[in-house]
């Protein structure tokens, strides 16, 4: 029987790495790592990967013999802060065990390992280093990491980006037109550039019977604009077209990447509104969130600050630390081919920093994530080719990919989260009170969250940023819009947002000015604002001590539904009770017994002399809000915290009175009903302090403006 030939080691392996770890395919290709670990026991126990010993003298001694595997052992060691490991000075052996791990399970197949490149010493590990190898490599059938596109407007990376965006036309269901129109015969918006010469686009004007492929832009304006479409120059940008050399580079840019995807058509807001005419600015948007659901695809120039800036710029390249052989599985009596791995990002010593290898698009280098319109801008695209920082990315509605196959963590925490189909789709309204309902609503919950963080450039736009999103969602809810929030069995909870830089000492948020919004809506806030979890999921095991009697907005335009209020009311049937500053804490309210048992009486009352019986944690709104002296505390509810488990709390909102409107009628018992505007909200101590525990006091009706 023939014997099968072993490989060649190459010069910079040591025999001991050779017939070790590198003929193993680095654990690679074996188990998976996992690690079992006792809370109460210290010393995790590993097992999959490969695993050996080697003292830290032997490994010196071998890097400085030209090893480049143990060479880049010491760099990895040195540049992270594993526990129990005393570099070089150990004179113990270093227990190491490399393999990937098992949480890439996602990332693995039949025939691809996953690249998740883990080292274990000594049972801790740190961050991982990114391993990856070339398309045309021999390891390219068992390594799936590639490196990152840096050349963004290549031939080669353009190519790349018309694949991945024709393999998710083609493979992804969920990402293809939402409506009964074909994707390659979606309904066109009023107007679009005509790239066909690209160095002479001009302006067409569409009908509504017409059907068609456009690609639409999504950039920060940075700066005004002005070759923008005007009254004054729309004729000769129909009929002579666009001088090229006025376009600032983004658009420019965003006409040779639209060419590159075979697509003719471009939407661009800049061109196709124009700019001085508020009835066509009005008559466009009511058809925003169809411009970017009918777009065969959306180009995020992520990467420019500017328009003027533009996006193809070459990036910077992945530097690898260490180049690796790779003995390929072997599948004949030949000889195994050795392939060639890279490996980088491992932080320190002069290491490319890991995180700037698996993260996708961090706020701070993505500036289409700092601006309002250009969520819903990524949310309603089917797909997204984003010009990001680092590399050159595909997001759609079913994953996240870097183009050109560099790794990528698509997690949802780390991109805006995507819509539920049922929404995206616009399928029929979800049944109330069942899950999908419940996601539906907790999605919108998670946009505001994000939204509300992201800057516009002019206080009027905060509800007109997000209208097309609130049209979307409206069918699914089956519920009203009222100023960022729905009318449904949740709106007692949708009022208790809270900022989401409370966590400060003293609130920095200031209420929007001119007037925007109600204070009892998110969106009369500059600020970013959250939920708690618990107030979706643990709704039915409380007790409720509030009711909503009604709810009301005055639109500014009644033809535009989710667009810009003037007004807007609540009236809510509780108990409320005037409540005093806490001497000592800045943060707490106190409530007294001469403010308990006095419910809806004037805290002009003298309470310095009363006893206190509780107090409460209250999340001002704004600066201003936090100086306000004449505090009331309405409790919505009562019940388990997922926080205390048992012991009973209650959480309301911090009101104050709006002295500049008089008492309306009252529809119920109540001869009138005093006005009020919110500041904050509460979370109480539990209610046995507070003598809450059986019947509350008489609700009246008061109203929040």
């Amino acid at each position: 029987m023939q014997a099968i030939r072993s490989p060649r080691k190459p010069p910079n392996i040591c025999p001991s790495c050779w017939n070790g770890p590198v003929r193993a395919q680095y654990g690679l290709l074996g188990d998976p790592l996992e690690c079992r670990a006792a809370p109460e026991d210290p010393s995790p126990t590993w097992s999959g990967g490969y695993a050996y010993s080697v003292s830290p003298a032997a490994l010196l001694f071998r890097a400085c013999f030209g090893c480049v595997w143990c060479g880049f052992l010491i760099r990895y060691f040195r540049a992270q802060t594993y526990k129990d490991l005393e570099w070089p000075t150990s004179r113990g052996p270093l227990q190491i065990r490399v393999g990937s791990m098992d949480y890439a399970d996602e990332l693995r197949d039949e025939s691809y390992c996953a690249v998740i490149f883990t080292i274990v010493v000594n049972g801790w590990h740190d961050s991982p280093p990114y391993v990856y190898t070339t398309a045309d490599d021999p390891a390219a059938a068992w390594i799936r990491g590639r490196a990152r596109i840096v050349d963004m407007g290549s031939p080669r990376a353009l190519r790349m980006a018309k694949a991945c965006v024709d393999q998710c036309v083609r493979d992804h269901p969920r990402c293809r037109e939402p409506s009964i129109y074909a994707s390659d015969s979606s309904p066109l918006p009023t107007r679009l550039i005509d790239c066909t010469n690209p160095n002479r686009p001009r302006i067409i004007r569409t009908t509504p019977s017409m059907r068609g492929v456009y690609v639409a832009l999504s950039y920060v304006w940075g700066s005004p604009q002005p070759h923008r479409t005007t009254l004054a120059n729309l004729g000769v940008y129909t009929r002579d077209g666009i001088n090229l050399a006025g376009l600032p580079q983004t658009i420019c840019d965003a006409i040779h990447v639209t060419r590159a995807l075979g697509v003719s058509f471009l939407w661009i807001d800049s061109l196709c509104i124009v700019q001085d005419s508020q009835e066509d600015k009005n008559h466009e948007l009511k058809g925003m969130r169809d411009v970017y659901r009918h777009a065969y695809c959306t180009i995020d120039a992520a990467s420019a600050r500017a328009v003027s800036e533009g996006f193809l710029q070459d990036r910077r390249p992945l530097a690898p630390v260490a180049t690796l052989p790779f003995v390929c599985p072997q599948s004949s009596l030949k000889p195994p081919r050795i392939g060639t791995l890279y490996l980088t990002g491992v932080g320190a010593d002069g290491i490319q920093d890991h995180r700037d290898i698996w993260t996708t698009i961090e706020p701070g280098t993505s500036h289409t994530r700092q601006r309002a319109w250009c969520l819903q801008e990524t949310l309603l695209s089917r797909r997204s080719l984003i010009y990001a920082a680092e590399t050159l990315q595909l997001r759609c509605q079913t994953c996240t990919q870097n183009v050109g196959g560099a790794m990528i963590d698509d997690h949802p925490s780390s991109e805006p989260h995507r819509l539920p189909d049922s929404v995206f789709h616009s399928g029929s309204q979800a049944v109330h009170g069942t899950q999908a309902w419940a996601d539906v609503r907790r999605a919108w919950c998670e946009i505001i969250r994000d939204y509300s963080a992201r800057d516009v450039s002019y206080a009027t736009d905060k509800f007109t940023a997000c209208a097309g999103l609130a049209e979307l969602f409206a069918p699914a809810l089956g519920a009203d819009y009222l100023a960022g929030l729905w009318r449904d069995e949740l709106l007692l909870h949708s009022l208790m947002w809270w900022r989401h830089n409370s966590l400060q000492r003293m609130p920095k948020a200031r209420r929007a000015t001119p007037y925007r919004a109600p204070s009892w809506s998110w969106a009369s806030l500059d600020d970013a604002v959250s939920w708690h979890e618990d107030s979706w999921t643990t709704a039915t095991e409380r007790e409720r001590l509030a009711e909503v009697v009604s709810c009301t907005v005055v639109l500014k335009d009644k033809s535009l539904p989710f667009g810009e209020v003037t007004g807007g009311s609540v009236v809510l049937r509780a108990p409320i009770f005037s409540c005093e500053r806490h001497p000592e804490y800045d943060r707490y309210l106190r409530l007294t017994r001469a403010s308990a048992t006095n419910a809806h009486q004037s805290c002009e009352t003298d309470c310095t002399s009363s006893t206190s019986i509780g107090h409460f944690e209250a999340v001002m709104d704004t600066e201003d809000d936090a100086t306000v002296q004449e505090l009331w505390i309405v409790p919505f509810w009562r019940g388990p915290s997922i926080y205390t488990g048992p012991v009973i709390e209650t959480a309301g909102l911090v009101l104050a009175r709006e002295y500049g409107l008089a008492d309306r009628e009252c529809s119920g018992a109540d001869a009138r009903r005093t006005v009020y505007r919110r500041v904050g909200m509460f979370f109480s101590s539990p209610v046995s302090e507070l003598g809450w525990e059986g019947e509350m006091p008489h609700a009246v009706e008061i109203e929040v403006v």
